[in-house]
């Protein structure tokens, strides 16, 4: 990564059979070194909502700190998709609306 870029990693765990869902994860700055980590208990819900919870966490945790360059890694195409088409339109998803208002709040971002 270049400098002063921070990396936000998510992930999440969804046992629908349970309505059993966490989500994690950790930022690490351009060195790889952790920053810090997190997880919640969510209950139930579905796997892209779990990743959008976990990429919300994640941000806010970034912006109490105040870096200005973020990079997101998490492995659902289905989050992703759902960021940056709802960049383009207004979504009815609070969950996308309130991590795009803190994106705006950020110098920088990538996902």
């Amino acid at each position: 990564m270049e400098e002063s870029w921070m990396c936000l990693n998510t992930d999440g765990s969804v046992r629908q059979d349970e309505g059993l869902t966490a989500v994690g994860g950790l930022v690490r700055d351009q060195n790889d070194r952790w920053i810090m980590g997190f997880n919640k208990y969510l209950g139930n819900c579905i796997g892209t909502e779990a990743g959008l919870w976990g990429i919300l966490d994640g941000l806010k945790l970034i912006l109490d700190r105040r870096f200005e360059r973020i990079l997101i890694e998490t492995d659902s195409l289905e989050t992703v998709n759902a960021i940056h088409e709802s960049a383009f339109r207004i979504s009815s998803s609070t969950l996308l609306r309130r991590i795009h208002q803190i994106l705006i709040k950020v110098k920088q971002w990538k996902i």
